[in-house]
C-alpha cells in the first residue's frame, strides 16, 4: 500500500514539474472577454517577458502560432504587477463583431535561435480564445 501511495506521489509531482516547465515556455491565454467593447484578458507568462496582444476576425495562424488574418488591433502588453495571472484591458474599443484574442511573452533572457535576428524572433504565442462584442442598444 505504501508503495503505491509513493508512486502515486512521485507521478502526481512528475506531472506538475511538467506542467510547470511547459508553462514557462508558452504563454497561456487563461480568459478572453470584453466590456464596453475594451478586450479584458487574464494570462501568465512563466519566465517570458511581456509582448503584444493581437485582436483578429480570423483565427487563422502562421507557422510560429501567431494569428495573421484580419489583424484588428495590436497592443503591447505593459502589465502593471508582477504575479503569476496577470491581467489586461486595451486601450481601444473593438466594433460589435465576433473576434479572436492572443497574447505573446517574449524571452526574458534575450538568447534566440534566430540567425539572423528577425521581427518576432524569441516571441512566444498563447492558445486562441474566442470573444463577442455585442451590438450597442440605446
Amino acid at each position: 500500500m505504501r508503495r503505491l501511495l509513493l508512486l502515486g506521489l512521485t507521478a502526481l509531482s512528475a506531472g506538475l514539474l511538467l506542467q510547470s516547465a511547459v508553462a514557462a515556455r508558452e504563454p497561456v491565454l487563461w480568459s478572453a472577454s470584453q466590456r464596453s467593447g475594451h478586450v479584458l484578458v487574464t494570462f501568465s507568462l512563466g519566465d517570458l517577458a511581456p509582448g503584444e496582444l493581437v485582436v483578429a476576425t480570423s483565427p487563422r495562424r502562421n507557422r510560429v502560432g501567431a494569428l495573421v488574418a484580419s489583424v484588428k488591433l495590436r497592443e503591447r502588453l505593459t502589465p502593471s504587477s508582477n504575479t503569476m495571472r496577470l491581467h489586461w484591458r486595451s486601450r481601444r474599443r473593438l466594433r460589435p463583431g465576433i473576434y479572436f484574442i492572443q497574447v505573446s511573452g517574449i524571452e526574458a533572457d534575450g538568447v534566440t535561435d534566430c540567425t539572423p535576428p528577425l521581427l518576432g524572433c524569441g516571441q512566444k504565442w498563447s492558445n486562441v480564445r474566442r470573444i463577442v462584442v455585442p451590438s450597442s442598444r440605446y
